[in-house]
């Protein structure tokens, strides 16, 4: 279990690096122990904001409420197998991020979608 966790945690610095260098760059500011967590937190927005920005199936508010659902179940149990989702458990369980702050996420997305790709 060991090797996955360190492969997802890499797999999240990997996405974030090839989606945004200006927020890889930055994240260099804070403490390396610190770095994992910060890619693993941008990974779960970034498949997200995928599915938003980038799916155009019929389906995609299905897949949205899906992934919310991957990333809570995922949370609940501290494994996914979904790398970039069980690097992002991993760490809610470590810092306590809760589903109170998780929802909301999923929210501005679910709206936001509605407003942008139903019409």
């Amino acid at each position: 279990m060991e090797l996955y966790q360190q492969m997802s945690y890499e797999l999240a610095e990997r996405l974030t690096r090839r989606y945004s260098t200006s927020f890889s760059m930055s994240s260099r500011l804070f403490a390396s122990r610190i770095r994992p967590h910060i890619y693993a937190v941008y990974g779960m927005v970034r498949l997200a904001d995928e599915i938003v920005d980038t799916y155009r199936g019929d389906d995609a508010i299905a897949q949205l409420d899906n992934f919310e659902s991957v990333v809570y179940r995922a949370c609940k149990q501290g494994y996914s197998t979904n790398p970039i989702v069980h690097a992002f458990a991993l760490t809610a369980q470590k810092y306590g991020i809760e589903r109170e702050l998780i929802s909301p996420f999923f929210c501005k997305y679910a709206d936001g979608y509605d407003d942008r790709r139903i019409r």
